[in-house]
């Protein structure tokens, strides 16, 4: 049973989706990890009193993906 389909498009200057074995590195995957995407849906759509999950389908890349190298120290003190 498919239930109603819901479309974003989501954009911004800069992201990184950190991969967890190169956490000191910040190496990021290329494109949202689908556990991002469901955060962005459940940030906008979230019920709190009803009890179901997001399904992704598909992810779909509409520009070309830049990378920035950037520095930064991380290191606390």
């Amino acid at each position: 049973m498919r239930g109603i389909t819901h479309c974003l498009e989501v954009w911004g200057d800069l992201a990184c989706f950190t991969r967890p074995e190169m956490k000191v590195e910040r190496y990021t995957y290329p494109v949202i990890t689908p556990s991002a995407a469901r955060g962005i849906f459940d940030a906008i759509y979230f019920k709190k009193d009803y009890n179901f999950y997001w399904q992704l389908e598909k992810i779909e890349i509409l520009n070309p993906i830049k990378y920035l190298a950037l520095r930064r120290n991380e290191v606390k003190e």
